[in-house]
């Protein structure tokens, strides 16, 4: 079954409660078909991002995120080094 960006929205919402998620066109409209997330964004008391870390992080984002967008087959892509965003594979 297909997950949209909808479903995805929330349950990463359920899953990850300490991480913020909006629809990608409240930052732009030319990111219509993303979600929008980045810094500030908790998981278990560890950030959900971190631009410069490589050592825990997988390219930057926490592995648990990480492995449950790959699970929905999303993935993340940095704007800026707080600014991320999810897209379909």
């Amino acid at each position: 079954m297909a997950l949209g960006l909808k479903g995805l929205k929330t349950k990463l919402m359920k899953k990850f409660p300490h991480m913020w998620v909006k629809d990608g066109y409240e930052f732009s409209s030319s990111y219509e078909k993303t979600l929008w997330t980045g810094e500030g964004s908790d998981i278990d008391g560890i950030p959900a991002f971190d631009h410069y870390n490589f050592e825990f992080y997988v390219m930057g984002v926490h592995p648990a995120l990480e492995a449950f967008l790959n699970k929905w087959g999303f993935h993340c892509e940095w704007y800026d080094g707080g600014t991320v965003f999810i897209y379909k594979n």
